[in-house]
């Protein structure tokens, strides 16, 4: 799996579509849920990390 924000972003929401058209068993579900959270982990790093390079250029800039 690529780990390009809007890589995780598609799969967190392939996961989402699936619960919400019923798709998944019981037994997919687990998994599912497990890797759905692993994805969402990787965003808030990107985002987090992201942050501090925009606030990094902001402060170098004053």
């Amino acid at each position: 799996m690529e780990n390009s924000y809007e890589a995780l972003m598609q799969g967190v929401q392939k996961i989402l579509s699936g619960l919400e058209r019923e798709t998944l068993s019981v037994d997919e579900l687990s998994e599912k849920a497990k890797e759905a959270y692993m994805m969402i982990d990787l965003l808030k790093k990107k985002l987090t990390e992201t942050e501090a390079q925009v606030q990094e250029i902001i402060d170098g800039r004053s």
